[in-house]
């Protein structure tokens, strides 16, 4: 049997090639040395200034250790990237499976990488016929991100419908974040990773945003295949129940 290519098969392999070649070119020279580290600082005004002898952060200020036993998601007001008013949990992430991240649209280090990933996730999916898992991008500099820079930033990357990037009051925001315990102090100073929840049965675990597409979508099969809460302990790729308002 003698397969033919049609325009609209080398159109989809064209914007996967894309996709990968964008996603490749941002994790050159910045996703090897964050692989270390759990979150990330991009300093600005004066911490840019004083950041050759910075002292460490204060105890108060660094960012404690994710506990998805303790997850309690927040029925927050924020905004999506078409200016239209949600409630966090309620709207956006009850009942779904959801995968989560954090960016800026002004970041000049992992975010780009991480939402170069998500899309191509987002193609994987559509590629396997998965249509029941939505992606949401929060903005951790709501004053600046407002829903239209943030609609430009979702074309930059040519996101697909069920992605939402998220924006709001910094307060709204610092609620999310604290939920996912992103430090909320400062917003450069936010995780490199992906959440991956699967809210009906009240698991989450979680991975590295800038992972190959396909690890991703693993984890996501493994969050989502399992019923009912886990026993594992809590941390870093583990599954565990989790409870919301």
């Amino acid at each position: 049997m003698t397969c033919v290519e049609t325009p609209s098969d080398r159109s989809s392999a064209g914007a996967r090639r894309a996709t990968l070649s964008i996603l490749a070119a941002s994790l050159a020279g910045v996703c090897a040395p964050l692989m270390a580290h759990q979150g990330h600082k991009h300093p600005s005004g004066k911490a840019a200034g004083n950041a050759a002898g910075a002292p460490a952060a204060s105890a108060k200020n660094e960012v404690t250790q994710w506990e998805p036993t303790n997850l309690r998601l927040p029925n927050v007001a924020v905004r999506d990237q078409e200016g239209q008013n949600h409630v966090f949990h309620r709207d956006l992430v009850k009942g779904r499976k959801v995968l989560v991240n954090f960016v800026f649209t002004s970041c000049t280090s992992i975010c780009s990488p991480m939402t170069a990933t998500f899309r191509a996730v987002q193609q994987e999916l559509a590629r396997r016929k998965i249509d029941d898992v939505h992606l949401i991008s929060v903005s951790v500099d709501p004053l600046t991100d407002t829903p239209q820079v943030l609609r430009q930033y979702a074309k930059r990357f040519d996101a697909g419908p069920g992605w939402t990037f998220v924006t709001g009051s910094r307060k709204s925001i610092d609620d999310i974040l604290k939920v996912f315990a992103v430090s909320a102090a400062n917003f450069n100073d936010h995780s490199p990773m992906v959440y991956i929840g699967d809210d009906a049965s009240g698991r989450w675990s979680r991975t590295f945003g800038a992972a190959a597409p396909e690890s991703i979508v693993a984890k996501m099969t493994e969050v989502y295949r399992v019923s009912g809460p886990a026993s594992s302990a809590p941390g870093a790729g583990s599954l565990a129940s989790v409870s919301q308002r």
